[in-house]
């Protein structure tokens, strides 16, 4: 109960205009689904389309071309499908003029095999070990075409074999296969299979059209090299169904990419200063921008394979462009500027080997990434677990530096919902449009292992980047509300020097509790906000340099720069 694709195509052949030559692929698959156990086996045949007999055979293309020919020749006549009478003897088609009409295009076919696959190798594979007959027909009442003129049909019957103009070729019973066509359906030869569409029209190209009718064929499938037989029930693939389940699938992909972007902007508004950029992974952004490049590569790269769906993917591809190439490059240059400052303001040298530097770690990141991925196709789910660790260079970062929420809750939700859509999609649906066979374990792991890192993220941003390590694993942090000691001259006298000498409270003045027994509180004046604040009043901030603000006033500055507001000191995060 395993799953076949045929894929082939028929041309006109030198042979009869009632017989075809025919290149293909036929993949076999244990079961609906890809997998790694797949095996496609490259065949040559004939195709007699006043029957509808298709015989193959492979694989062949590393032969000897008279030999393959020949062992062809030698399948289609003991292919009993329709009898004997409809073999090449009977119609007097000799073996010599058999090899002489197709071995000139099997010598084609091999040079453009060679030429798209040089690595190809004769004993390489299960393909290559097992030569097969295989022997299709088409169904009884499965195609339901109109059937042509007389006239047009003895035109096209014509050639070495045919019968004479006129007369329609004769079948086993005596009669024309033109009168049994139009005779009874369960009849030898397929209802209406003789049509306008079946040959090649006059001045048409050589590659016989392909037919939009849903045609059904059976036959076997023999390999005396692997001791393997098999019966083979095939029908058209139903490519309108196929090719809505893509355009749903990129329907899909653009608005989760539409999501992002808008997500992204207001994440970035938040982040454009030089203080709340250096809050912000970088790692974390380049990784995200990787991940949306290969998606975009992808896309367009299928969009390219199927012509029929290419504006679907290619829309889809431009969508991951945008956010990559846009929106999450220029958030990494203003990361990368916000953490070396220096080399954006020393001249236009000194910036362009910053711009070099950045980029240059990105490409070599991504295409680092796809020489991986090329290493790993049989471990594509460690790829796809290491990509989605983005969020771990943040909670790093968040630990190291002590940075206090740097990213947006909306953000860091929104990102990791719309970028799980699409693993889900192959993993978790069974009818996705690649055949994909689902992986339940693989979307458990994946949802719980990105869950966790927003979960830490989170808890971070409401209880503190380090709540999570035991003090005494944690360095020494800069207390900006640090109490002024009482004796300490030098604060004490820094103070008077700024603010001359002490005045009284005004009436009316904000009047807190006083630290250490003090009857009058000294006052300063907060350069931020103008106004006075107490020196030993509980809502007040002070800067290593001994400068103080309003606790308010100095956080909503140091998002803005980290460095004091007065006299420009840097000082640490807080």
């Amino acid at each position: 109960m395993g799953y076949a694709l045929l894929t082939a195509k028929n041309y006109k052949s030198d042979l009869s205009p009632r017989v075809n030559v025919v290149f293909g692929e036929l993949l076999l698959r244990d079961g609906p689904y890809r997998s790694p156990r797949e095996v496609s086996l490259h065949l040559i045949g004939v195709y007699e389309w006043a029957t509808g007999v298709l015989v193959l055979i492979g694989d062949v293309l590393f032969e000897d071309v008279q030999s393959a020919v020949q062992k062809l020749y030698t399948a289609f006549n003991d292919a009993h499908t329709h009898g004997p009478a409809h073999s090449l003897t009977a119609q007097n088609i000799t073996q010599e003029a058999f090899i002489q009409a197709l071995a000139p295009r099997f010598t084609e076919h091999r040079k453009q095999f060679a030429g798209s696959r040089p690595n190809a190798q004769r004993h390489k594979g299960v393909a290559s070990q097992c030569p097969f007959i295989a022997s299709f027909a088409i169904a009884r009442g499965s195609y339901s075409d109109s059937l042509p003129q007389e006239n047009e049909y003895t035109s096209l019957s014509t050639g070495p074999g045919a019968a004479s103009p006129g007369q329609g070729v004769p079948d086993p019973s005596g009669a024309s296969i033109l009168e049994s066509a139009r005779g009874d359906v369960g009849a030898d030869i397929a209802p209406g299979f003789l049509s306008n569409g079946v040959g090649p029209p006059a001045g048409a190209e050589e590659h016989v059209s392909e037919q939009d009718e849903m045609v059904r064929m059976h036959g076997t499938f023999e390999s005396d090299a692997c001791k393997t037989k098999m019966t083979i029930e095939l029908s058209t693939l139903d490519t309108d169904k196929l090719f809505g389940k893509a355009i749903n699938y990129t329907l899909l992909v653009t608005v989760v990419a539409f999501a992002q972007v808008i997500v992204l902007i207001r994440q970035m508004e938040m982040t454009s200063t030089q203080a709340g950029a250096r809050r912000v992974s970088l790692m974390t952004v380049g990784l995200q921008a990787v991940a949306d490049s290969y998606l975009c590569l992808g896309h367009l790269t299928m969009g390219i394979a199927v012509q029929s769906l290419f504006n679907a993917f290619a829309t889809a591809a431009f969508f991951k462009f945008i956010c990559f190439s846009i929106f999450l490059m220029r958030w990494m240059l203003l990361i990368w500027k916000a953490r070396r400052p220096s080399g954006f303001s020393e001249g236009w040298e000194a910036m362009r080997r910053e711009l070099s530097m950045l980029y240059s770690r990105f490409y070599g990141s991504l295409l680092l990434g796809i020489f991986l991925l090329y290493q790993m196709q049989n471990h594509i789910r460690l790829f796809v677990f290491a990509l989605y660790a983005f969020w771990v260079p943040q909670i790093i970062l968040n630990v190291v530096e002590d940075h206090r929420r740097p990213l947006l809750p909306i953000y860091i939700i929104a990102t990791s919902v719309t970028r799980l859509a699409i693993p889900l999609y192959f993993w978790g649906c069974p009818q996705n449009f690649l055949h994909i066979q689902p992986q339940p374990s693989s979307v458990m792991a994946l949802v719980a292992w990105l869950a966790i890192q927003v979960i830490i993220l989170l808890s971070q941003y409401k209880f503190g980047p380090r709540w999570f390590i035991p003090k005494a694993f944690l360095p020494e942090k800069y207390d900006y509300y640090r109490p002024l000691p009482m004796g300490d001259e030098g604060l004490e006298d820094d103070i008077e020097a700024q603010e001359g000498t002490r005045e009284e409270d005004e009436e009316g003045s904000d009047k807190r509790p006083l630290v250490g027994g003090m009857s009058n509180e000294p006052k300063r004046e907060c350069c931020i906000c103008m106004e006075s604040v107490g020196v030993h009043a509980r809502d007040r901030m002070v800067t290593p340099c001994n400068h103080f603000f309003h606790a308010i006033c100095l956080e909503r500055w140091l998002e803005v720069r980290l460095e004091c507001a007065l006299c420009r000191t840097a000082v640490p995060p807080p």
